[in-house]
């Protein structure tokens, strides 16, 4: 073999070695994200489940007594905007590679019909244009950090109290890029959270919002279910 034979071996040689050394971190984070996943949801009482959709991670339960899910997802395109047509949210993503996704949702079921909320962006702006039309709060400061929308904007002015208006302004922000929607709350965040701290901090922070967005009674077993029969 001559030299610049032993050069292009030599070559794919290490091409190989970088692959399988790269490989074999990647298992080996992947194992690590789902051993934090599965604690996280041990301490929570979440429950694994199966999904019909492209998530390979999903954990149910209850955060704050609302229904709460944790998805692990894989979905193809970055996402491009989302707009309601015909009574349904629809995403647009672009591109044809596949992104990992952590998704959290949690379940509500008195908000307002049509209500979309969510930070002020170019990108949603854009997006959103086919739906209702902004609605203005007379919050200053919400007005020009929001997206506001809903079918019935009278409804939705009303349902926006003073204490619910300073949750939006505070959790827009802590929890960003995360949406209020007629059915709930949901947050979609690029890549895999890894750390249990992480986690604990959306989970807490996402049921606080919950709590000061519904007007119902979350589902809290009453005292007597929760005292020890006495002996």
């Amino acid at each position: 073999m001559n030299t610049e034979g032993l050069l292009y071996l030599l070559i794919f040689i290490a091409a190989g070695v970088v692959l399988w050394i790269y490989i074999k971190n990647r298992i080996e984070r992947d194992k690590a994200a789902k051993a934090v996943w599965h604690a996280f949801a041990e301490m929570k009482g979440l429950q694994e489940g199966k999904s019909e959709d492209q998530s390979d991670l999903l954990f149910c339960g209850k955060n704050q007594g609302f229904p709460f899910t944790l998805k692990r997802v894989m979905v193809e395109g970055k996402p491009a905007g989302r707009v309601r047509l015909f009574g349904q949210d629809i995403t647009f993503r672009r591109g044809d590679t596949y992104h990992i996704y952590t998704q959290m949702r949690i379940q509500l079921f008195d908000l307002p019909k049509g209500l979309r909320i969510c930070n002020e962006t170019l990108l949603r702006k854009v997006s959103t244009t086919l739906g209702a039309q902004d609605i203005r709060t007379g919050d200053q400061e919400l007005d020009e950090k929001a997206v506001i929308k809903g079918v019935n904007p009278e409804e939705v002015k009303y349902y926006l109290t003073a204490e619910r208006c300073s949750a939006l302004k505070r959790y827009l922000k802590e929890l960003d890029p995360i949406e209020v929607l007629e059915d709930g709350l949901h947050l979609e965040r690029k890549g895999v959270v890894k750390e249990i701290g992480e986690l604990e901090r959306l989970y807490s922070s996402m049921g606080a919002f919950a709590l000061s967005l519904s007007s119902r009674q979350p589902d809290i077993p009453s005292p007597s279910l929760l005292v020890p029969a006495s002996t």
